[in-house]
């Protein structure tokens, strides 16, 4: 499933806040001289800085949709994965082995 422009943009927006949230509390812990004023400062310029971001990105989609021809194969949309007994299996290398590993221990 593909999720939908507003949980998308909805989902960008918590991020953000999130980002910005977490700076100023790392900010304030680290300089504890930090008056409130400069926080909410950072806070405002993150804000401005999100939305700007937000509308050169629509902006840069929008004029890259009107250059873009409309492709005819529409294959995409109804692509399967297939079954996973049909399929060859991989041959990995040690170091993509270790690698492997040393993921699954530390996750």
């Amino acid at each position: 499933m593909v999720s939908s422009k507003k949980l998308n943009l909805f989902t960008g927006s918590v991020v953000w806040v999130l980002v910005m949230l977490s700076i100023t509390l790392t900010a304030s812990v680290m300089y504890r001289d930090t008056s409130g004023e400069t926080i909410i400062e950072v806070l405002d310029g993150g804000t401005a800085f999100a939305i700007v971001g937000c509308v050169a990105t629509v902006l840069l989609l929008h004029q890259l949709d009107s250059v873009r021809a409309p492709s005819a194969d529409r294959s995409q949309r109804t692509w399967r994965m297939p079954p996973l007994d049909t399929l060859a299996s991989q041959n990995m290398t040690l170091s993509e082995r270790v690698w492997i590993g040393c993921c699954t221990v530390v996750w």
